[in-house]
């Protein structure tokens, strides 16, 4: 992983749930999803069209966050709650520059953060990954997932994988330190990162 791509400064990072930014956000999250580099990591890696994206929003749109460095999007997170027994994360980096850069585990970080310590009803997370992508796939061993199996979607073997609370509360500690590493700051609030 390459810690500080030099084209990007880790600075001010903070989340902003979708449908509390202004309306071209939704907008933009449909250019930033239909970008090839995101498709092909996706089961669906069609072009979403712009009445298919507009009911996607209206479904999941209090869902997504949205991820800020200096007040520039970097990425896209969401979650699909599937019932009392946890939900389905899912995320993106919006810029092909960004790849490897530490915002992948930035991303992480505080997508877990928010489950269990801003919404904190939610017992496990589950993340479906292709098996290619196998750089994200040892990303959510790192942070703490196990392995559940592997499955089959729109002819695409995936990876499932699985973290609950108490997973994340033994791994937290380690994962912060590289966090901090990452952004070059001795300590940050969890929480204070989030504009929900």
């Amino acid at each position: 992983m390459n810690h500080g791509n030099n084209n990007y400064t880790i600075k001010d990072i903070r989340f902003a749930l979708l449908n509390k930014l202004p309306y071209e956000y939704g907008l933009k999250l449909l250019e930033w999803r239909n970008q090839k580099f995101v498709r092909d990591k996706m089961f669906n890696d069609k072009v979403i069209a712009l009445n298919e994206h507009i009911e996607y929003i209206k479904k999941h749109g209090n869902n997504i966050l949205i991820g800020f460095n200096n007040e520039k999007p970097f990425c896209v997170i969401n979650f699909i709650y599937y019932d009392v027994s946890g939900i389905e994360l899912g995320y993106y980096l919006i810029d092909n520059e960004l790849i490897g850069s530490g915002f992948g585990a930035i991303m992480e970080f505080f997508s877990l953060c928010y489950i269990f310590e801003v919404e904190k009803k939610i017992p496990c997370v589950f993340c479906r990954t292709l098996e290619s992508n196998s750089s994200v796939v040892n990303l959510h061993k790192r942070f703490g997932y196990s392995f559940v199996g592997k499955g089959i979607t729109n002819s695409k073997t995936y990876i499932l994988q699985r973290i609950c609370n108490k997973d994340w509360i033994k791994a937290k500690p380690s994962v912060e330190k590289l966090i901090k590493k990452i952004m070059k700051v001795d300590d940050f609030d969890c929480l204070d990162m989030f504009i929900v």
